[in-house]
């Protein structure tokens, strides 16, 4: 990426950071990480996918180490029913 601290498109802090409505986009949408003060660009999103299913240790049921960690354990609290509605 060529531009990471500035959007592809010009933004308004009383829009809360996004898009200015009729904005000049950037030409080359791949060289922003982000598309407004917010949202990752296409390109940046095809980064964190690829990362996120290409990196075994961030894969969901990937095992760290070898092993994975044993499964939650069961709520032990026993919650009493609460008393019925007076009419």
């Amino acid at each position: 990426f060529k531009y990471a601290n500035t959007s592809c498109c010009n933004v308004d802090g009383t829009l809360g950071g996004l898009c200015l409505p009729n904005t000049r986009l950037c030409s080359s949408r791949h060289d922003y990480v982000f598309w407004d003060a917010y949202h990752p660009s296409d390109a940046a999103n095809v980064v964190i996918a690829e990362k996120l299913f290409n990196d075994p240790d961030l894969q969901i049921g990937a095992r760290a180490n070898g092993y994975s960690a044993p499964p939650s354990p069961k709520p032990q609290r026993k919650y009493r029913k609460a008393p019925p509605r007076m009419p």
